[in-house]
C-alpha cells in the first residue's frame, strides 16, 4: 500500500511553531519511506516526522530534512500494531516570502500477521 501527502506551509513559520500534520495509515510494516522537496524551497522548508514523543526521522534528535529539488529515500521496517496508526510530521518554513509545498510517500505492508 502506498500513502502520499502534501504538506504546504506557509512564510514565515519558525521553527518554535511547527506546523503539525498527521499522517493517517493503517496497522502495519512501513516499508520505505520517500520525502520529496521540490524546486523552490532552497532549503528553507524543513520536516521532522514522529510516532508519538519519539523523533523517526531523521532519528537524530532536534534535527531536520530539507532540500531543494531533491528525494529523500529512506529504506526501513518499522511496525505499527498499536493504535493511533498514525505518524505526525512536523515542518516549518524560514522563507520570508513564499510558502512551500514537500510530499511524503509511505509504503506500508500487511501481509502475514498485519491482518486483521
Amino acid at each position: 500500500m502506498l500513502f502520499k501527502y502534501s504538506i504546504t506551509t506557509a512564510a514565515n513559520t519558525p521553527s518554535t511553531s511547527k506546523k503539525k500534520t498527521v499522517l493517517k495509515l493503517l496497522r502495519g510494516k512501513i516499508t520505505q519511506v520517500i520525502v520529496v522537496f521540490p524546486p523552490g524551497p532552497s532549503g528553507l522548508l524543513h520536516l521532522q516526522i514522529f510516532r508519538s514523543t519519539r523523533q523517526l526521522y531523521p532519528i537524530n534528535e532536534d534535527e531536520s530534512i530539507a532540500g531543494d529539488n531533491i528525494r529523500f529515500v529512506f529504506p526501513d521496517e518499522y511496525f505499527l500494531i498499536a493504535e493511533p496508526y498514525q505518524l505526525e510530521a512536523y515542518t516549518w518554513n524560514e522563507d520570508d516570502t513564499f510558502d512551500h509545498t514537500l510530499e511524503i510517500y509511505i509504503s506500508l505492508s500487511r501481509s502475514g500477521v498485519f491482518i486483521e
